[in-house]
């Protein structure tokens, strides 16, 4: 292995997003192992290795993945402080990492639920997770396991520190209110780091205040869901070791506010993480023990969100009747809940139930069924969610490149780079890369909307620092 391979950015930024066709792009053009030798080193066949060097193929069985960056010889991912801001830059502006200070506190699967201790300190970060993926496994199934039948905390009230009362938790509320509108409309690297600052610096300190029962368990609830919201931006950002702190964080002070439902909507965030990363199995045992845990409070609405998560992982398992009967159930659930019947947390609606429907039917490969839903998705989705609008209208490209319409599809894809102007979204940049190397594949350089959109699509894709660039 060439000595600084690892330490190149675009190798570390492939290394952080698991990427191994990247990786095996970038050995190629930095070193000279042929492709029969990093076949051999990796234990992959010679026809997946030069599938990944073209960018025809990804690979997602994390078991392999690890396995081979084991004999590639590279460093363990671990999170990375941020560099010490530039002295006109305070906190609030660094997007690129959190502070060490700003993670959520250590909460270890192997003794889940943590004490009350644990979850007021706020403690540097150590990884949560093993890097191996049958102790990752196993530490998820243990966390589900105890959620659901470990009885809430006795007493949260706590009396050290200054006084905490109703209107601070109120303001703590508000302030949520607004950094969940930032993520929303600008991405994860905008809202990441203000929630995490905020997270430390004026919640922490209320944590370990004083105050009674009823108050504690309002404060546990709030700062569960600016807990969830912080884990899921950043999971938008790309930071997933950080989303799932943040997000075990929020199960657990859920369970310390006695707020089960909640419990079930953080698990059903850790089945959509698990998805996204490959962990097929651990999405699906995810997604059913929110259901399970939560069948008896659960609100129709409610119902319908969890059964259309389960979905989404039976499809990626290609189990066709189980994804369908999910599908199914989240429809039946949707069509009865009332207006009222759902807490403020949960904004699923028709849209989203579209939306995780087109992704189910995409991963099914049933293009058409996919095109339906994902059209109704997208116009359904509310003006301020630029993320979510972008990440519908790839999946509608999607479901065009699978029917052979790469016309249409390149076409979206550059409504989509159009639409990620100013988002600072991980997931919206691999969107497009995603979608730009496969109609690539498909070998339809002539047609102007596939140059049009690959043109467009370039100065997003080399961003150094994730926002989107102009094409003029």
């Amino acid at each position: 292995m060439p000595q600084d391979f690892w330490r190149l950015p675009e190798t570390r930024e492939a290394l952080t997003r698991l990427d191994m066709a990247a990786i095996v792009a970038l050995l190629r053009r930095h070193s000279d192992l042929t492709l029969k030798a990093i076949a051999r080193l990796t234990g992959l066949s010679d026809g997946m290795v030069s599938m990944l060097e073209s960018g025809r193929s990804q690979l997602r069985d994390l078991v392999k993945i690890r396995a081979a960056l084991q004999a590639l010889e590279a460093p363990p991912l671990a999170p990375q402080p941020l560099p010490a801001p530039r002295p006109e830059e305070g906190p609030l502006l660094q997007t690129e990492r959190t502070p060490r200070s700003a993670t959520a506190p250590e909460i270890s699967p192997d003794d889940w639920p943590a004490g009350l201790d644990t979850v007021r300190t706020w403690a540097p970060w150590n990884d949560i997770f093993s890097t191996s993926t049958t102790t990752e496994e196993r530490q998820f199934a243990e966390i589900a396991f105890r959620w659901l039948v470990t009885p809430p905390d006795t007493t949260v009230a706590h009396s050290a520190g200054a006084h905490v009362g109703d209107s601070d938790v109120q303001r703590l509320r508000a302030v949520g209110r607004q950094l969940k509108t930032l993520d929303n409309t600008y991405g994860g690297g905008t809202a990441f780091p203000l929630l995490a600052t905020f997270l430390c610096h004026e919640v922490a300190p209320l944590l370990n205040g004083s105050y009674d029962e009823a108050v504690g368990r309002s404060l546990m609830r709030t700062t569960a869901e600016l807990a969830l919201d912080t884990g899921w931006a950043a999971y938008d950002q790309g930071e997933h070791l950080q989303a799932r702190g943040y997000m075990v964080y929020a199960l657990r002070l859920s369970h310390a506010g006695d707020d089960r439902l909640f419990g079930g909507r953080v698990l059903a965030a850790l089945s959509h993480q698990a998805l996204h990363l490959g962990q097929v199995p651990v999405a699906i045992d995810m997604a059913r023990a929110a259901r399970t845990g939560t069948q008896a409070i659960s609100t129709a609405k409610m119902t319908a969100m969890l059964a259309a998560m389960e979905a989404c992982a039976h499809a990626a398992h290609a189990d066709r009747p189980s994804c369908l009967h999910a599908l199914s159930t989240a429809e039946t659930a949707l069509a009865a809940a009332k207006s009222d019947d759902a807490p403020s947390w949960l904004d699923f609606d028709e849209g989203g139930l579209w939306g995780h429907a087109a992704r189910a039917f995409r991963d099914l490969g049933e293009p058409t069924t996919a095109q339906r839903y994902a059209e109704n998705a997208v116009r359904s989705c509310h003006i301020d969610h630029g993320r979510t609008r972008a990440q519908r209208t790839a999946i509608l490209a999607n479901a065009h490149l699978q029917h052979g319409d790469v016309e249409q599809a390149a076409a979206l894809g550059t409504r989509i780079v159009n639409q990620a102007h100013g988002l600072r979204s991980h997931h919206v940049r691999q969107d497009i890369a995603t979608l730009a190397r496969d109609i690539q594949v498909a070998g339809a350089a002539t047609i102007v909307e596939v140059d049009t959109f690959l043109r467009q699509a370039k100065p997003v894709l080399v961003s150094s620092d994730g926002v989107s660039a102009s094409s003029g």
